[in-house]
């Protein structure tokens, strides 16, 4: 008899399999704005008449093309971050698959760093957790277990996201790829080099992540909330690069996904994360200030 979790399983394994069809030749059509955005992200002002319409593939173009401008201040692309892991916010944007983002090097801070607000045009605050690569076998992984072994570390992680176009703005799939999924900043804490106990890489599907910030009640959520396992979120990104004919490195970064609902930061507090329930090892924990 089939459970709930093995259907959802199999639904997501169809969605990956799914998103390997490549398509035609990337183009950039909104190429003038890109300037613009630029420097309001720069700024941080929010962005507004978001384009409409535009192709996964295109945006994917424009987004890099938006990397290329930010990394003149920003520093290199030192990895990705995959958002929208949630099929109900999936549902909001008529897709039925997560959406990527790229990480540039100074958007990452140490743990423990002090942010002031607003530090974004619209500011949210996600539990968190990243991946770096190991090797390029992550590229043929099939399951969690497999893509455990090509993962060197996991990090505990804070992004510090930001909604970027103006309040109320129609925004789809498209203009959401396009401003880079909303990467802004995020705090990194301290680095553990992944077991391969098979019990561990379960663990992280049962875990419970908590959030606090002293102020509003705890965000709480188990690590299935990121595609049944945090680990589905990375074998999705590889192939929807293998499709476009693109590859994960040793070293990339991969932010996972939000472990429940952002929140905007509160001035004068100290958000907290921590990952319980994983054999074996301190409970790994990244906290971030806001003033």
């Amino acid at each position: 008899m089939w459970t709930r979790l093995a259907a959802r399983r199999l639904t997501l394994v169809a969605a990956l399999m799914g998103a390997t069809v490549a398509g035609p030749a990337a183009a950039c059509t909104v190429e003038p704005s890109i300037e613009g955005w630029a420097a309001a992200f720069l700024e941080r002002r929010p962005l507004t008449a978001p384009p409409r319409g535009l192709s996964y593939i295109d945006a994917l173009a424009c987004q890099r093309r938006l990397a290329e401008r930010l990394s003149q201040g920003l520093g290199p692309i030192v990895g990705y971050k995959v958002g929208l892991t949630n099929p109900d916010v999936q549902k909001q944007f008529g897709v039925q698959a997560p959406a990527r983002g790229l990480l540039l090097a100074s958007m990452l801070l140490p743990d423990g760093a002090t942010v002031p607000l607003p530090y974004a045009a619209r500011p949210v605050v996600e539990a968190d957790l990243i991946v770096s690569i190991k090797d390029e076998g992550i590229m043929r992984a099939k399951t969690p277990q497999e893509a455990a072994r090509h993962i060197a570390d996991i990090i505990p992680f804070i992004e510090l996201g930001d909604l970027a176009w103006v309040e109320g703005a129609a925004v789809d799939y498209g203009a959401l790829v396009t401003v880079n999924v909303g990467a802004r900043l995020g705090v990194l804490g301290r680095r553990m080099r992944l077991p391969q106990d098979p019990e561990f890489i379960a663990a992280l599907a049962e875990m419970t992540v908590i959030m606090e910030d002293g102020v509003s009640p705890p965000v709480q959520a188990k690590g299935s909330a990121v595609m049944t396992h945090p680990f589905w979120s990375l074998i999705w990104l590889a192939r929807d690069l293998a499709a476009r004919g693109e590859t994960l490195r040793p070293g990339d970064l991969v932010s996972l996904g939000s472990f429940g609902p952002p929140r905007p930061p509160v001035p004068g507090s100290t958000v907290r994360v921590r990952y319980e329930g994983l054999p074996d090892i301190a409970v790994p924990r990244v906290s971030v200030t806001f003033r």
